[in-house]
């Protein structure tokens, strides 16, 4: 193998060596670390979607799997329709606002949100809208995607500033992504 070829194994296992100098010290470390298990593979930017459609449908499948995971029924389902339409008219409304005060296209946001620091806050502050909303006081209320729009705009819930991810994205100041995913409030063990 050439010295690109092992670092690009490296990277695709999350692996970096800064004692090693040369290929040997490289390959010997690439032979102790051989257990070593693939980084999770990021989504690529959807092709031919928006920047609010491609997270409102990711909004709508983390909702599903929530739906799924607490048996919330009918009423859940009902739940992630109003998520993903709240989801899509916020990302598009503040989406477009953002881009426009940075004079960037919208697709820059789209870009941005699917790198990995991003990506994994984005999906953080969208489940704990969603754990918000499917328990037993909130349920009925997010059945509206109006309601659950203003959750998003007056950042009424716990862990999900939706105002300050938007601002945040838009100028790729990744510090308060860090903070979202610092912050395990109201997460379950698998989703840390």
């Amino acid at each position: 193998m050439k010295i690109k070829e092992i670092k690009a194994w490296m990277q695709e296992y999350g692996l970096a060596c800064s004692d090693c100098s040369d290929k040997d010290s490289l390959v010997q470390f690439c032979i102790k670390n051989a257990k070593a298990t693939p980084k999770a593979v990021r989504p690529k930017v959807p092709a031919g979607k928006t920047f609010w459609d491609a997270w409102a449908d990711n909004a709508k499948e983390i909702c599903d799997a929530q739906v799924a995971k607490t048996g919330a029924g009918e009423e859940g389902a009902k739940v992630c329709d109003a998520i993903r339409l709240a989801t899509d008219s916020f990302f598009l409304q503040k989406g477009k606002q953002v881009a426009g005060k940075l004079k960037k296209k919208p697709e820059a946001l789209l870009k941005t949100s699917y790198s990995e620091i991003y990506y994994d806050a984005t999906r953080r502050i969208i489940t704990r809208l969603t754990k918000h909303c499917l328990s037993s006081g909130n349920i009925k209320s997010c059945q509206s995607s109006s309601a659950v729009q203003t959750l998003m705009e007056k950042e009424k819930v716990a862990g999900a500033p939706f105002v300050m991810y938007m601002t945040n994205i838009g100028i790729e100041n990744t510090n308060p992504m860090y903070d979202i995913l610092k912050d395990k409030q109201g997460l379950d063990h698998d989703e840390l």
